[in-house]
């Protein structure tokens, strides 16, 4: 209250009781979900550690799976997702016995060959992040030098490896896997590239699609 602060009463770390004004849905705050981040206010100076960017889990999985994403990454964006966890396992174009990764996709989306002695196909994760990495960049707007726009963080974790006997292969490849579906992406200068830290702000990753790899 207004007592308390100008009496300096308010110390940190504890806890005070603070009679706050009354919010009524005519002063809500309704955003744009096409570029929702800029409207936060002041949003350039906010940590990014500070901000919890609503999120989908199993993202890109095929909607019939029953995972509480959808498989349309282009959906998730545009309700405002700006977090995509996806889960991954390796894939070839060979098969049987001569079964080597030659990709990362979508896990759920490849293709079981016979007696599962192999796996092949799949959604390849170069193209999730080229949509993601176009859907950031279309948020982009430059006004006398003045870059504003919003950014996405892309989750990528190993979730399974090959099947029989392939699960060493898998995992191997999976790192060296995830570098050659960035370079195949056809995205460039939309991938963040510098280190985050604890005092890494908004306006450092504006325009960015910052990727995570477990």
């Amino acid at each position: 209250t207004k007592k308390l602060a100008e009496t300096s009463a308010l110390k940190a770390g504890q806890i005070h009781k603070i009679k706050l004004p009354r919010f009524t849905s005519t002063t809500a705050w309704k955003p744009d979900l096409d570029k929702w981040i800029t409207q936060l206010y002041d949003y350039k100076n906010i940590y990014l550690t500070e901000l919890s960017v609503p999120g989908a889990w199993y993202a890109g999985a095929p909607s019939d799976d029953g995972y509480q994403a959808t498989d349309n990454i282009t959906t998730l964006w545009n309700a405002g997702v700006r977090g995509f966890a996806v889960e991954c396992r390796s894939s070839s174009t060979l098969q049987g016995l001569s079964y080597e990764p030659s990709s990362v996709v979508i896990s759920g989306t490849q293709d079981n060959g016979l007696f599962g002695s192999y796996v092949r196909g799949g959604t390849k994760i170069r193209t999730v992040i080229a949509s993601l990495a176009n859907a950031v960049a279309n948020t982009v707007t430059t006004t006398n030098g003045i870059k504003d726009g919003e950014y996405a963080v892309l989750v990528l974790s190993y979730a399974d490896g090959g099947n029989d006997g392939h699960r060493d292969k898998d995992h191997a490849y999976f790192i060296n896997g995830i570098k050659n579906e960035i370079a195949n992406s056809g995205v460039t200068n939309v991938i963040y590239s510098s280190a985050i830290t604890p005092s890494t702000t908004i306006s450092q990753v504006i325009g960015k699609l910052i990727i995570m790899v477990n």
